[in-house]
């Protein structure tokens, strides 16, 4: 008889537990509220530093409990160095109660490259404080400090300052009231 423990499934047999999770969030997800925005960003290690400029994409997960936010960030920094170039890409989650603060823990993904060898990647963990605050129903200006915790550059610090927007939610307008 074949040794069934050790068969190997197929690429397509892994795929649907993760569809199946997907269907069965798709719902949710598609209520939940989505901001996105722009902001300029400086990045600094040991006194250091370059300019950048970046985008975010927040969304509330509203469906867990605790007002917790998932946000993906993208910074493009602008080294002092001719032909360098150098990018982060990350994901964080947020812990955002009903005050303007803040906390979260994210992981980005680091590009460097100095024009003349490789790209060199490099993940790093990064504590995340903010504050951003409602001005008005679809405008969130924010602040927020990412100190990374770990990765091959060490004490290296990203200071982003920005602006999301928010989709307002419909509003009923307001009826006139007819002649009779």
């Amino acid at each position: 008889m074949p040794d069934l423990s050790k068969r190997r499934t197929s690429g397509r047999h892994r795929l649907i537990p993760i569809v199946l999770v997907g269907l069965a969030a798709w719902p949710t997800l598609a209520t939940a509220q989505v901001r996105a925005g722009a902001h300029g960003a400086w990045q600094t290690q040991f006194l250091d530093g370059s300019f950048g400029v970046g985008g975010r994409v927040e969304v509330d997960l509203s469906f867990l409990p605790g007002g917790l936010t998932l946000a993906g960030t993208y910074d493009h920094f602008f080294p002092d160095c001719g032909t360098c170039s150098a990018s982060d890409a990350g994901l964080q989650l947020l812990a955002v109660p009903p005050t303007p603060l803040y906390l979260g823990l994210g992981a980005n993904y680091r590009r460097f490259s100095d024009g003349q060898s490789d790209d060199s990647g490099d993940w790093s963990v990064n504590l995340i404080f903010g504050i951003r605050i409602r001005v008005l129903p679809v405008l969130w200006p924010y602040a927020e400090y990412r100190q990374q915790i770990g990765s091959e550059s060490i004490n290296e610090q990203t200071v982003s300052v920005g602006l999301v927007l928010s989709p307002a939610r419909a509003r009923n307008a307001p009826r006139r009231r007819s002649a009779r």
